[in-house]
């Protein structure tokens, strides 16, 4: 059982210690004096043994790659200012939470262990965030209670010795914002960062943000294949239907949803809207007005979604002899793929989480908002692990090849898991950007889909479905995997990119 704790990724400063850290002694490097009457200084040696069969180890390739997963010893400083000779000695113990050492002590041939054990823990702080609109009197929601949170990072029985303290004295409130888009990202940083109060725990603090929707808009074009008529300017509109519906779809007959209801200041502007053309088969186009086209049909949700609108044709120039025809083509702005339940921001200390989607006027659970939340928190600190040479090697040829590399190689990583995908290597994204663990499913190559129960916290979407509608939702835990990664994650915040840059 160890009887001392050493925060490992913490430097020796005044400001980390409290909550559980009695000193600045307990912070990084493990710091000891030996004292002896007769032993000559030269001749006495001291090293770091590991205590009982728990550790985790480091592969070679990791010990090589980077230094936080090494045991450093500076050299020996030896005091004879005493009648009684004092050696001082600094330890730098690897990353890996969880793993216990003991100091052991050897002059001529006898050898001396201490009886402390030494735990290497690591530590995180964060604050709570949650948008708050003063007017309606509208509160984001958010976790009630963090312990699913915390103890999702400290585990015990796991031995990950990752501990998040919450600071802030309170829960804090941030402004209102609808959704969080393409175009907004800085206005909620901006608003983030006046409601966030722990910067004084830089680099080792993360800002959690809890926020309403999550989603971009993208353009996209839509060419109606039915053909419409002009009339002749000798006949009424009366005989001739003026107003038609077209549907948001692609070539395929897939509909889009419209980007309406998820930002006020464009629904203002008919933001969704580019463009609107009558073209006529001889290849003429006729500019359709703004006024003339509007949402139509029911929306899908109980906050909006709609896939139809309806166009007027009354103010395209009619000929005064004949009528002719053409086709309606649309340029909108629609819903890019879906709603985001969380991101980290990839290079800042922020993370937040959806608690609406789907234009729902019913929350995330806290069930969800969890799995989301550890799954950010996963990302801020380093999973899912890339850093062996087999994925910096295909990151090399790949730029030799011409090819874009979306992550570029992190030594200070540990190896990757068998299950890892979507990382650095561009060319096994299936469908979720960034390194993620399929632990548990499958990704169907010709469909694009993913099956299966997922196994993991780091799975890259909270769900699968099953081809006969069965629905296969994410844990909020780490799976078998990944498990030993969250042991050897070097918590170094002026390493991690994640952390080392404030938002």
């Amino acid at each position: 059982m160890a009887n001392l704790k050493q925060w490992v990724n913490l430097p020796k400063e005044s400001r980390y210690v409290g909550d559980g850290i009695s000193s600045e002694e307990r912070l990084d490097f493990l710091y000891f004096k030996h004292k002896f009457k007769t032993a000559k200084p030269a001749s006495f040696k001291v090293s770091i043994v590991p205590s009982g069969s728990g550790n985790i180890k480091y592969s070679k390739e990791e010990l090589k790659r980077h230094a936080g997963f090494r045991l450093r010893k500076p050299p020996v400083q030896v005091s004879t200012s005493t009648s009684t000779p004092k050696v001082e000695q600094e330890m730098f113990l690897p990353a890996a939470g969880g793993n216990t050492y003991k100091v052991k002590a050897k002059y001529n041939n006898k050898v001396v262990e201490s009886t402390t054990t030494v735990e290497v823990w690591r530590r995180l702080y964060y604050e709570v965030i949650s948008m708050y609109d003063p007017i309606k009197q509208y509160p984001v929601p958010y976790l009630s209670s963090m312990s699913g949170f915390e103890n999702a990072f400290v585990n015990s029985s796991k031995k990950f010795n990752i501990e998040l303290k919450e600071k802030g004295n309170g829960r804090k409130k941030m402004k209102f914002i609808k959704t969080i888009h393409n175009t907004n990202h800085a206005e909620f940083r901006d608003e983030a960062r006046k409601a966030y109060t722990i910067d004084s725990y830089y680099p080792y603090a993360v800002a959690v943000v809890f926020s309403n929707f999550l989603a971009d808009y993208v353009d996209f074009e839509v060419i109606d294949t039915v053909s419409r008529s002009i009339p002749s300017k000798l006949f009424h509109w009366g005989a001739y239907a003026d107003e038609f519906v077209v549907n948001i779809a692609d070539i395929y007959g897939r509909s889009k949803y419209i980007w309406e209801g998820l930002d006020d200041d464009h629904d203002k502007t008919k933001f969704w809207l580019f463009s609107a053309t009558f073209v006529a088969k001889d290849g003429r186009q006729y500019t359709i007005p703004k006024d003339d086209v509007t949402i139509t049909g029911a929306k899908t949700y109980s906050l909006g979604g709609y896939k139809q609108v309806k166009v007027s044709l009354k103010n395209i120039p009619r000929q005064f002899f004949s009528s002719f025809e053409g086709t309606i083509q649309l340029k909108v702005n629609i819903l890019d793929g879906g709603f985001t339940g969380g991101f980290s921001y990839t290079n800042l200390n922020l993370i937040t989480v959806g608690t609406l989607s789907w234009w729902d006027s019913t929350p995330s659970t806290n069930s969800e908002m969890l799995q989301t939340l550890n799954h950010e928190m996963g990302h801020k600190v380093g999973m899912v692990g890339y850093g062996d040479k087999d994925h910096r090697k295909k990151n090399e040829k790949l730029r030799k090849q011409g090819k874009s590399v979306s992550f570029e190689f992190r030594p200070e990583l540990p190896d990757a898991p068998k299950t890892l995908y979507g990382e650095h290597r561009g060319v096994n994204n299936q469908g979720h950007l960034g390194p993620h663990c399929g632990k548990g499913a499958k990704f169907n190559n010709n469909t694009g889909e993913w099956s299966g129960k997922p196994g993991c916290v780091m799975f890259g979407s909270n769900a699968t479905e099953d081809p006969v509608g069965t629905y296969n939702f994410t844990p909020a835990t780490f799976c078998d995997q990944c498990e030993p990664v969250v042991r050897k994650l070097d918590l170094n915040g002026t390493l991690l990119s994640g952390l080392k840059k404030r938002f």
